[in-house]
Formats: C-alpha cells, structure tokens, sequence
C-alpha cells in the first residue's frame, strides 16, 4: 500500500513521494536530502566566506578576487569553473541568484560535467530558478546517472518512483538506486534496502533489505543505522535482537529523531542489564564506524 506525501523544498519548490505507506515520511525526508545536495556544500561554503568577510575586510578582498578569478575561467569556457560558480551563485551569501547559478550550470552541463547536468536536473525538479518541468529533469538527470554519476542515478530513481517526467516504474527506478548503491552512495544504499523490504519493483528479500541497510549503516548513515535497528528489533531477514536494536538506534544523528523516540519504546521493554549491554555496544559500534572512516578516508 503507497501513500504519497508532498513536502516544500528549502528555497522554494515541492516534491511529491510516493513510498510504501510504513516509509513514507522517512523515506520523503531522503528525497529532499538527495534533491538539495547539489547546493549543499556550496551553501556551507558561502557561509564559511561570510563569515570571514564580515570579521575582516582582507579577507573580503580576497574571496571577492577568488570568486572573480572563477568568473573568468568560467567566461574562458571551463566547465568546472562555470559548475563552481552555479554553486556560488545557488548558496546562501551575498551573490545568492538562482537564475543566475541556472545559466551557469547549464553551460557546464551542456560540456558534459556530470554534477552541473544533476544540479540542473535538481532544480528543474525544484522550480527554483527556472519553471519547474519534470522531463526537463529527467533528460538532465539521465545524461548524469550515464555517466555513472551516483547522485543523478538515485535523483532519476526517485524520478521514476514519482512518475515525474517518466511513467511510473518501480523496477526501473529500483535498477538505478542499485547502480548508485554499488557505488557506495548511501541514500541509495537505504532506498535499495526499503524496497527490498517492502518488495516494490523487486521480489521482497528482507535478508537483501538487511544487507543493504548494513552497508550504509556501517558508513555512519543516520537512515541506514534506523533501519538496521528496525531489523533487529522485528527480527525481518535477521535474527530478532533487541540489545542490537538499541545499539544501532543509539547512532543516528539528533535530528533523526524517530531512532531516538524507537530506542525510548525499546528501552521500556528491556531489563537494566539488558540496557547497559545495548548502551556498551553502541560504543562499539561508534568506534568501529568511526575506524572504517578513517581508513577510508571520510
């Protein structure tokens, strides 16, 4: 059974998701988390700029030289340069225009930069500086999610998970969350897993749902460490656990707020002793994931 749920977008614009009924908030929040991405780091890089210019005016001087020396290597033609500038121009400082970080990512794009064609994509599903049309996105997203672009596959999954700009087609966008999960993406790691579960565009294998969950769980995904829990406390494609369970819904972060409130329920079902084996294998599972990172370089 589906529900659809349609959320607004930070900075204009709304998504309509439709996921199995149980999901459908959760899995919602995963599809404005993937959607916002492409601005996301530019964002947190305006914010970083600002806060130096306002605390020290060569510092102003400096980032307003760095961001003309992009201009013109993107006016030079530098893909690059011109997909860099659409993310200034998408963030939150002072040189905010969408309009403008549309013109210039679609100069990227059209050279054939793969994150310029997602964050194109992105905002034709948005509206945002441009009128929103779905198949706009699609073609966009498609040109991407060929290049092996994981973003852009798990965005044009969710395209078809929609019917936005393409029929309905479960299979189909289950086939490109798989492509962006075996790249290590984790929201398609967890969108692979939900699916699984429910059986949706795939023969429902909670022991696959379980693997998948694990894997983005183990790379410190909030939604992958929710889900995990949920599979051990239902004991659904592993063997029913509830010390584990409260260990894995220990780790997502505060504004995952459903693991916290599962972990409380759980905790009222389970013994001091049985707590305290929970709360001590919380700590090892953060330092082991932590360890992972490191080693891997995140």
């Amino acid at each position: 059974m589906f529900r659809e749920a349609t959320l607004a977008l930070r900075g204009g614009g709304q998504i309509l998701i439709s996921t199995p009924m149980k999901t459908t908030l959760i899995a919602a929040l995963l599809c404005i988390a993937t959607l916002a991405l492409p601005c996301a780091r530019a964002q947190q890089t305006n914010a970083l700029d600002k806060a130096f210019r306002d605390f020290d005016p060569a510092v102003r001087q400096h980032v307003k030289s760095l961001f003309e020396a992009q201009r013109v290597k993107a006016e030079q033609g530098d893909a690059e340069a011109q997909y860099n500038l659409g993310n200034r121009y998408s963030a939150d400082g002072v040189e905010q225009n969408h309009a403008e970080a549309v013109k210039w990512y679609r100069k990227a794009a059209e050279q054939g930069n793969a994150k310029a064609q997602t964050a194109l994509g992105s905002r034709y599903v948005s509206g945002r500086g441009v009128e929103q049309d779905h198949a706009e996105a699609v073609r966009w997203l498609r040109k991407a999610a060929e290049q092996n672009h994981a973003q852009a596959q798990l965005c044009l999954g969710v395209q078809y998970v929609n019917g936005h700009g393409v029929e309905k087609d479960p299979a189909e966008a289950v086939r490109w969350f798989r492509k962006a999960a075996e790249q290590n993406y984790t929201l398609a790691q967890s969108f692979l897993g939900l699916y699984y579960a429910k059986g949706v565009g795939v023969e429902k294998d909670l022991v696959e749902a379980v693997k998948w969950h694990r894997k983005a769980a183990e790379q410190n995904s909030s939604a992958g460490q929710l889900y995990l829990g949920d599979c051990y406390a239902k004991g659904e494609g592993v063997a029913k656990d509830i010390t584990e369970a409260y260990a894995w819904y220990s780790l997502p972060s505060e504004a995952f707020h459903f693991a916290g409130k599962r972990r409380e329920a759980l905790e009222r079902e389970m013994s001091p002793e049985q707590a305290a084996i929970g709360k001590k294998r919380a700590d090892e599972l953060r330092a082991q994931i932590a360890a992972k990172l490191k080693s891997d370089g995140k």
